[in-house]
């Protein structure tokens, strides 16, 4: 009983990390604030569309051995191809500027005077 009343009810902060008002919030909001700031980045939502892309090829894959024509799963399992092409297609044009930075330092990269060094950059 004596080792129960010494355990405090609210852990304390870890030394070394800042303990300010993102620590204090509900749960729920906090995921939302971290969810938006994946969505912002185009990174992030490539990889929320890819997860909804591979979802939709586990559901094609779980629908796949009842495809008796015109049955629920048959209808569900056309319904899941048609949004994994969608989301293949989405996920493609957010690849589109990825290259830029990269073709946008070839020119300095030709500056450099030493052959191995421009070869290496």
């Amino acid at each position: 009983e004596a080792s129960r009343a010494s355990i405090p009810s609210q852990a304390a902060p870890r030394p070394g990390w800042a303990h300010d008002a993102a620590c204090a919030m509900a749960p729920s909001e906090l995921c939302l604030r971290s969810f938006n700031a994946v969505v912002q980045t185009c990174e992030g939502r490539d990889k929320i569309v890819r997860l909804f892309q591979y979802g939709s090829r586990l559901v094609m894959g779980l629908t796949v051995r009842s495809m008796a024509s015109g049955s629920r799963p048959a209808d569900v399992n056309i319904l899941a191809r048609r949004l994994m092409v969608a989301l293949s297609d989405v996920r493609r044009t957010y690849r589109w500027g990825k290259e830029l930075p990269v073709l946008l330092a070839v020119p300095k990269a030709l500056e450099v005077s030493d052959r191995m060094e421009r070869l290496l950059d």
